[in-house]
């Protein structure tokens, strides 16, 4: 059965396919490690990673640069044909930052 609630939202939400820099550091919030990560997709309200190590469902990820800290939440993570890591999804949690917003001003896009 699809899950038309998560279905409405996606389809409300504008994404960029984007390969690449981060405008940050990646840090499991439970962990004093920087984990190495590079982005594929970002919208206002999340952000695809491609990460080093596997994430559980529910794990908080921080992104800090110079100027904010901003909190996600792993909603899915796990191997993908092709790609060398781990594909991890994050929804933003706690901020007011839009995420594609930042990586604007960082220069990226």
């Amino acid at each position: 059965m699809r899950n038309t609630e998560n279905s409405n939202l996606r389809a409300d939400t504008r994404y960029r396919v984007h390969s690449g820099k981060i405008p940050g550091r990646i840090y499991a919030a439970d962990k004093a490690v920087q984990l190495q990560a590079t982005s594929f997709d970002i919208s206002k309200s999340g952000l695809g990673l491609v990460v080093d190590e596997m994430l559980a469902p529910g794990e908080r990820i921080w992104l800090i640069t110079d100027q904010v800290g901003v909190k996600f939440e792993v909603r899915h993570c796990g191997p993908k044909s092709g790609v060398s890591g781990f594909l991890c999804g994050l929804a933003l949690i706690d901020s007011s930052e839009a995420i594609d917003d930042l990586f604007a001003a960082a220069g990226i896009f």
